[in-house]
């Protein structure tokens, strides 16, 4: 992967959405930084602190994303319309290593 993404691919978001995107891979780097068992199992497939270009960002979903947002709310629109919650009404990235795309500005493209 080049790490380059599309300049269109954030354009067509709105403000909201890349707000929210933003706040996401947050929430999933800091989360990552306190699970070590996920820190050692990237270990072991040579995946550590500098490993990775520092246009992408890894983090961990524990779920929790959707448990911060009250049901109905505008964050919980924008969660949706960002791509993160599943037709079940769960997490999309639930239980999963993530990895935020960033462009040269550092401004998050995409998870």
């Amino acid at each position: 992967m080049s790490g380059r993404v599309e300049a269109g691919l954030l354009a067509r978001k709105t403000a909201e959405d890349r707000d929210f995107i933003t706040r996401a891979a947050d929430l999933y780097a800091a989360t990552l930084a306190k699970r070590p068992d996920i820190l050692e199992l990237l270990a072991r497939f040579g995946i550590g602190p500098g490993s990775l270009d520092p246009a992408y960002r890894l983090g961990f979903s524990d779920g929790s994303l959707l448990r911060r947002l009250p049901p109905g709310s505008e964050l919980h629109r924008s969660a949706a319309a960002a791509g993160r919650v599943a037709d079940d009404g769960r997490e999309v990235f639930a239980d999963h290593i993530t990895v935020a795309v960033f462009d040269a500005a550092h401004v998050v493209h995409g998870i």
